[in-house]
């Protein structure tokens, strides 16, 4: 296999997960621009991204840039990139980067900046692709009008990632490929985030590592993506996680699982009856919801977090708060 300059950019866990891919299938960035280190936890410790632990692991050079638009000393960094045998970047390829990747960068190589999207493109463009489709699909928003119930053909608009060549726009270049990904027990049961991001970065991982020669041929035209049908995801609010017990128990799991990770669920607690509250306030206790799962059509709640204590089952908290 003829190696491939490639510089990869990308910050997150689903970003490593596709890098691992990639190397699985032989690929390795010559370059990799990931997020700058950040101070985190009650102690402000200094953590690097998992993708910048990855790099130095491998020896893989790294940049760590603030931001990239009018930044021409990493400009010119990328540009000069070359392997041992003088090959310049032929491809830069992004996933869950965080950060706006402005036009003279993007051109900087021959055949363009592929991009990794965990969706169908154009559904699901924005920064929450992976928590909205938990929280969207397998409900009446999405269903296929067109097709009779009960048809043989899944009426459910389904998952899946996008490979597409990025332009100026948020997730808005023509797609280079794109592939359905089926999701084990999804619907009725829809996975955390963790389970959701995990899959679709593999098969994007699997999907950009099959079809990267390809594209470095010429022997794929990207599609213009139907913008008419785009849809968009928002950044979820910390307000966004107060779950109403009383709601129906499907929506209510698709929500524990698609925002647990961040900004979390939660309800609250009366001190005074033991009831739940529809509020917070000086007498009721903000319970985290960690998970949660259905059983005869109800949710049940399984692992919690009450306001200043420790992790535990809703068993054994109902049981010594009652």
């Amino acid at each position: 296999m003829k190696k491939i300059n490639f510089t990869f950019l990308g910050s997150s866990r689903f970003s490593l997960i596709v890098l691992e891919a990639l190397e699985r299938a032989g690929f390795l960035p010559t370059l990799i621009i990931t997020a700058p280190d950040q101070k985190k936890d009650r102690g402000q410790k200094v953590h690097s991204t998992l993708v910048k632990d990855w790099a130095e692991a491998r020896k893989i050079p790294v940049e760590t840039p603030l931001t990239l638009k009018n930044n021409s000393e990493i400009a010119e960094k990328l540009a000069a990139v070359s392997t041992a045998d003088g090959t310049k970047p032929q491809v830069f390829v992004t996933a869950s980067y965080g950060k706006i990747i402005p036009k003279n960068i993007l051109d900087i190589p021959k055949h363009g900046t592929l991009n990794v999207h965990p969706s169908l493109l154009p559904k699901f463009r924005g920064p929450s692709p992976l928590e909205t489709s938990i929280l969207e699909l397998g409900t009446e928003k999405n269903v296929d009008k067109n097709l009779p119930r009960g048809a043989d053909q899944n009426p459910v608009t389904p998952t899946g990632v996008t490979i597409m060549l990025t332009d100026e726009d948020i997730d808005h270049g023509p797609i280079v490929a794109q592939i359905e990904v089926p999701i084990d027990g999804w619907p009725p049961v829809p996975p955390y985030t963790e389970q959701l991001e995990t899959i679709l970065a593999r098969a994007g991982g699997n999907l950009l590592a099959e079809i990267l020669p390809k594209w470095i041929a010429g022997e794929i035209k990207p599609k213009p993506q139907k913008h008419s049908e785009a849809t968009f995801t928002k950044k979820f609010e910390k307000a966004d996680g107060l779950v109403d017990l009383s709601d129906d128990a499907a929506m209510n799991l698709r929500k524990i699982r698609a925002l647990h990770r961040s900004p979390g669920t939660y309800f609250f607690v009366k001190k005074s009856d033991e009831k739940i509250a529809a509020s917070g306030g000086e007498n009721n206790i903000r319970i985290r919801i960690k998970s949660a799962d259905i059983k005869n059509g109800e949710l049940m709640l399984d692992k919690i977090v009450p306001e200043g204590k420790k992790e535990m089952t809703f068993k054994d908290f109902w049981r010594g708060f009652r």
